[in-house]
């Protein structure tokens, strides 16, 4: 990779915070307690910090992110000589990604990759290590939680919870079962539509047939609300619950 060098020794450092869907309410995870701690750190060890990028709402588990992009693209111009990290889960979850981005910019020895927590510096042999066994651990905590999301879906499936938003013809209801799931419950204008939907398939009308453009039932709109597998109207069966 063709970088420009910077014109001193001086580190020049950009920020970089992320957070993701699930972490935004997780007290000092915020973007912006991440902020402050890369500020805070720069102002002690006499860093000067040109900017922070940021990736709001976006998972670690890959480097096209556009905060991560811009943030690299200033290391590459020469704009930068450090990248600044509050933790190294913050830049990737990805021992691969993580190991692409230290061949790529930070082998170099007139650039930095800093995380203030580990003691991740790219510099030294022990900074390194520690780096990859962050990485490391990093990748397999990611693959656990997504083995303990996965199979706990399959559980509440072989339990009989439906997942996902209510289906057509069903609100949520404010009250709860025993395990504190909300129950649903029937909406009557939408009973009424699939009502008449269940009397053309019972005269024999195919799907096409069902279809009124005029009045919003497009043909695809009729098959939302159908069964994939059968093309039946989905019921909510006796004792059925949803999350």
């Amino acid at each position: 990779m063709k970088t420009h060098a910077p014109t001193n020794t001086t580190k020049t450092a950009i920020g970089y915070v992320r957070v993701s869907t699930q972490e935004q309410a997780t007290e000092g995870v915020s973007l912006d307690a991440q902020r402050d701690r890369l500020r805070t750190y720069c102002k002690l060890h006499a860093i000067k910090l040109i900017d922070i990028k940021a990736d709001e709402g976006m998972s670690g588990s890959t480097l096209e992110r556009p905060g991560l992009q811009a943030a690299l693209q200033l290391i590459k111009r020469g704009r930068a000589n450090t990248l600044l990290v509050a933790k190294l889960d913050r830049l990737s979850r990805s021992l691969r990604d993580v190991c692409a981005l230290v061949e790529d910019f930070f082998n170099d020895e007139r650039y930095h990759l800093l995380s203030l927590c580990g003691m991740v510096n790219t510099h030294s042999a022990a900074g390194r290590m520690v780096l990859m066994n962050l990485a490391n651990y990093n990748q397999f905590e990611r693959e656990v939680i997504s083995e303990r999301t996965r199979d706990a879906l399959q559980h509440m499936m072989k339990q009989g919870v439906r997942l996902g938003p209510a289906p057509y013809g069903y609100e949520f209801s404010h009250d709860t079962d025993g395990s504190g799931r909300r129950l649903l419950v029937p909406l009557a204008d939408e009973q009424e539509v699939l009502r008449k939907i269940r009397n053309m398939r019972a005269d024999g009308l195919k799907l096409h047939q069902r279809a009124q453009p005029e009045s919003g039932w497009s043909e695809r709109l009729i098959q939302s609300v159908l069964s994939p597998e059968q093309k039946t109207l989905l019921p909510l069966l006796p004792g059925e619950r949803v999350l």
